[in-house]
């Protein structure tokens, strides 16, 4: 590249990285621990997971009318994401009959 970059030139890196694997811990749901194991699902349902979790927390917590229309916002986008998914692994299965 021309011209060099100088020695007082700043670069700027933003990245999304993936949370490690992580382990349910004894709560007061569960005190013994007894349940305690690694969620086992592919990094590629992060986000549909994610939708599903806000989903029944803002249910949850559905007193106020903004609250469930965000509720049901989530779900909606969860049930997309996972008809979209499982009708793209239908589509592109070496399996499937054409």
């Amino acid at each position: 590249m021309f011209p060099p970059a100088t020695t007082s030139a700043q670069l700027e890196v933003v990245y999304a990285d993936l949370p490690g694997a992580h382990s349910l811990s004894a709560s007061a749901l569960d005190p013994t621990g007894s349940n305690a194991e690694v969620i086992k699902v592919d990094d590629t349902y992060l986000s549909v997971i994610t939708d599903w979790i806000l989903y029944r927390a803002f249910s949850k917590d559905a007193e106020f009318a903004a609250n469930a229309a965000i509720a049901g916002a989530h779900y909606q986008t969860f049930m997309s994401s996972i008809g979209n998914k499982t009708q793209s692994d239908v589509g592109s299965s070496p399996t499937e009959a054409v």
